[in-house]
């Protein structure tokens, strides 16, 4: 009984959240750079702990990593504009570097006489494709992303609470 209250108040909560990203995306991209910003000042801990520990040789590699995390971190959690900006121009990078690795690989396997080799080429032409459409609608489509993710998340708290109460009818 309680578990089945806790999941259906968990999926409540989920649709909730769904529901919200979907209405207003700009808060998703808003809480994914809040989110962004303690992961990496959490991270640079760690490197400024082994500079510390270290007593015998100073790792200076390890101080301007934890220096370099933490100074990113502050600059997602202080800078609003800019840090979407930051984070669309990442996904920009990632996109067209994959597009162009997978068309690399394409031509690799051409050459070594694979099979399905043209897959690879589909997915690299896909990838390009879209990395080139983000690049000229970098805000259109964060704000696409936090929607999708919202509805992808209502879905899962339909999902969640018809599970939860299909499991009530088989409790005795």
């Amino acid at each position: 009984m309680r578990t089945r209250i806790m999941s259906f108040t968990l999926n409540l909560l989920l649709g909730l959240v769904g529901f919200i990203l979907l209405m207003n995306p700009q808060i998703g991209i808003d809480f994914a750079r809040y989110y962004i910003g303690a992961i990496l000042v959490i991270a640079s801990i760690v490197p400024f702990w082994i500079f510390h520990k270290n007593t015998v040789t100073k790792d200076w590699l390890s101080l301007c990593k934890g220096l370099a995390l933490l100074a990113v971190g502050l600059f997602f959690l202080l800078s609003s504009g800019f840090s979407a900006i930051v984070f669309g121009t990442c996904l920009i990078v990632w996109m067209l570097s994959s597009a162009v690795f997978k068309l690399l690989l394409a031509v690799e396997y051409r050459k070594l006489f694979q099979d399905n080799w043209w897959y690879m080429l589909i997915f690299g032409g896909i990838s390009l494709l879209f990395g080139i459409y983000i690049l000229f609608n970098l805000q259109s489509t964060l704000l696409s992303l936090v929607s999708i993710t919202g509805i992808f998340m209502l879905v899962e708290a339909a999902i969640g609470m018809v599970d939860t109460i299909m499991l009530r009818g088989n409790e005795k």
